[in-house]
């Protein structure tokens, strides 16, 4: 009998290291944060995007600010945004005078009462006690490969900039013309070798950790500097050519390495916390032109330790390593927790003249279809039958017409929700069209920051901000910025390591799966299982291979694809949609047909957010549907699922596929009994 996780201590744990170690191999959007269970994380459509402002780009940091809920900058406009129900209120653009452009190599921190913000080549600063921007004298060396991180360095009340090979440490007060800080009348800046340009910065007991991008190939290193003189006071070589972050965490100081490594500064040298598989690949994740994974991508988060990055500047990607964010939890590991998406809220604005308590018809600008999930606020007063914060789901009627219906079965029937009263103008709608469920590979690297305050809606957002560059549903690379929230659907799965047979082929008979209470109508779990590996890991880019599979979809459960090793793929094989339109779906194949060299393709399951020029990159492995558990069935009613399996073979390995709002694993058991005794 095998039992995940084991019965003695009811650990999860993650490796990372093969598939034969540990008892979770894989992970794609799951959260351990229940200890001693798996689930499924909460949902994190973008609340924004540059399809909706043009003059939004590639987010390079996130910063709480007074006036403006949260300050974000990067590529483009810095906007600010709500900081308590972000998914309900669209960042707008900050126009305030002396406003700084931005730029990706932009940074933000608070010094004394103002917030001083980094760009490519100078530095402003915004006081939110007179709403004013002043330009100051500071000139950076602006560069495409370079970042300036900023920082406060607490214990001298001194604010650091990096600046390529430079470190500046300024003085308190902060003003239009900052004077170097100095420390025994000599003025401290921080001096790297010519090779070693900052990427990342933090500080923690009294010192500045420093880390760094060797552009010439050789090891990048960390600085400890204590803010005097101009040379650090200890250096620490990694084994990668960069460190993309450094973050204070509980005790000491963590920096992530282009080697895919999370390691601990231990006050002598380095202990690993983690490595993601790449590492163990012997991969690097970086080029000489990569500069979209520096700072603000390492975030703590109470005892948790996030790190947002992607594999877009490598050579190689491991098909069963998803991009996104990860989560360093040391009771478990490091696995992935959320997949960056280009599903994005549409916040709809309703005037009480839009709301019909005869027909129970609300006007819309652009209806989405039936059973998409709705929000509501009130923002006032509340339209008559419905809740202030309450889930529904979309009833299409027309184009600009539609009802809400209080569960999917009574929308997809279309009973209607009685609306008893028109509310108050200036209340908000927000659907969520789920063309992805996560991008499992992200355009390029993203940024994070947790919130600093308790979100009282979290329904409307919660746990952390991120903003990254995604595929959108044409597969053209686009800006994006989300959240999570708790009442989302997801989709997500874990792969357990592969389990031998006692001797050469065992029978896997009994498989039993314990699960909590389904709570939600979207809850759904799939069991999949394969007997054999199709060895289909690693995927070269830039040559014809599972990673860049392109397909185009031809109706909700159709696509075609010109990929000549789809030939390979047989009915039954899984379907990973990885970036694109319908990222995160997974389904099987029904039919193969191929016609001068174009694969026509159908699933099992659709895509229901099609649309004409929808586009995906994809990926096939040989796992076979099994079971499926949803709500209300006899299965979800008992919470546990016990069946004869009766496959032979020397191992068994399953996917299990997690659907719906936070459905929660206990326990995976399989009784395997030896079918053929070694000689």
């Amino acid at each position: 009998m095998i039992i995940i996780p084991s019965q003695q201590d009811k650990k999860f744990t993650q490796t990372n290291k093969s598939d034969l170690i540990g008892n979770t191999y894989v992970t794609k959007n799951i959260t351990f944060d229940d200890e001693g269970y798996l689930r499924l994380s909460n949902a994190c459509p973008a609340f924004f995007s540059e399809d909706l402002d043009a003059n939004f780009d590639t987010v390079a940091v996130f910063q709480r600010c007074d006036d403006y809920g949260y300050f974000s900058t990067g590529r483009e406009d810095p906007f600010e945004i709500d900081e308590f129900r972000p998914y309900a209120v669209k960042p707008t653009a900050i126009v305030t005078a002396g406003v700084p452009a931005g730029d990706i190599e932009s940074d933000a921190a608070f010094f004394g009462a103002f917030m001083v913000v980094s760009q490519d080549t100078d530095v402003d600063y915004y006081s939110p006690a007179a709403n004013t921007w002043t330009d100051t004298n500071i000139t950076l060396d602006g560069t495409n490969t370079g970042q300036h991180p900023v920082v406060h360095f607490a214990s001298l009340n001194a604010l650091a900039i990096g600046n390529l090979t430079t470190v500046l440490l300024y003085a308190y007060p902060f003003s239009a013309t900052p004077s170097l800080f100095s420390s025994g009348g000599v003025s401290s800046t921080m001096v790297l070798p010519d090779n070693l340009y900052v990427t990342g910065m933090t500080y923690f007991n009294d010192n500045l950790y420093v880390g760094t991008w060797n552009k010439e190939g050789g090891m990048a290193s960390l600085y400890v500097w204590d803010g005097t003189g101009t040379a650090a006071q200890s250096v620490y070589q990694v084994n990668s050519v960069m460190i993309f972050d450094v973050e204070t965490y509980m005790d000491s100081v963590v920096v992530a390495t282009g080697s895919g490594e999370l390691l601990r500064f231990n006050g002598s040298g380095f202990t690993l916390l983690g490595a993601i598989p790449t590492h163990h690949e012997n991969i690097s994740m970086v080029e000489d032109t990569n500069i979209d994974n520096y700072k603000n991508s390492l975030k703590a988060n109470k005892g948790l330790l996030y790190w947002a990055f992607n594999t877009d500047a490598t050579s190689y990607k491991i098909n069963e390593q998803p991009d996104g964010i990860w989560c360093y939890d040391p009771k478990v590991g490091l696995y992935h927790r959320y997949a960056f998406s280009n599903t994005t809220a549409i916040v709809e604005t309703i005037a009480t003249t839009s709301v019909n308590t005869t027909t129970d018809v609300i006007t819309v600008t652009d209806a989405p279809i039936t059973g998409t999930e709705v929000m509501y606020y009130e923002n006032g007063t509340t339209i008559g039958g419905i809740v202030n914060g309450q889930k529904y789901y979309i009833i299409y009627l027309t184009a600009t017409t539609i009802s809400l219906a209080t569960t999917l079965a009574e929308a997809e029937a279309g009973t209607a929700i009685d609306l008893t009263g028109t509310g108050t103008t200036g209340q908000i709608l927000v659907w969520f069209p789920r063309t992805d469920f996560g991008q499992k590979y992200l355009e390029r690297g993203g940024v994070i920051y947790p919130y600093r305050r308790i979100m009282d809606e979290p329904w409307f957002g919660t746990d952390l901000l991120w903003g990254g560059d995604c595929a959108n549903r044409a597969a053209s690379t686009k800006s994006y910025m989300g959240t999570t929230s708790t009442v989302l659907q997801n989709r997500g799965y874990f792969i357990t390591p592969k389990i031998f047979s006692q001797a050469v082929t065992d029978t896997f008979n009994q498989v039993s799966l314990k699960f909590s209470k389904f709570t939600d109508e979207a809850d759904k779990i799939i069991i999949k299982y394969r007997t054999y590996d199709d060895m289909n890991e690693q995927s070269i880019i830039g040559v014809s291979t599972p990673a860049t599979w392109l397909a185009t979809w031809t109706s909700t459960t159709t696509f075609t694809t010109t990929e000549v090793k789809f030939a390979t793929a047989v009915v039954g094989d899984e379907v990973e949609f990885v970036k694109g339109g319908g990222s995160g779906y997974l389904a099987h194949i029904t039919t193969i047909s191929e016609a001068s060299g174009t694969y026509t393709v159908t699933l099992d399951e659709a895509y229901p957010y099609y649309v004409t020029g929808d586009k995906s990159y994809f990926q096939v492995r040989n796992w076979k549907k099994w079971k499926t558990i949803e709500y209300g069935d006899s299965n979800a009613l008992q919470y546990f699922f016990s069946e004869q399996l009766g496959e032979e073979g020397k191992f068994i390995q399953f996917k299990i596929e997690l659907r719906g709002v936070r459905v929660r694993i206990e326990e995976l058991l399989v009784d395997n009994v030896t079918l053929l005794s070694g000689l």
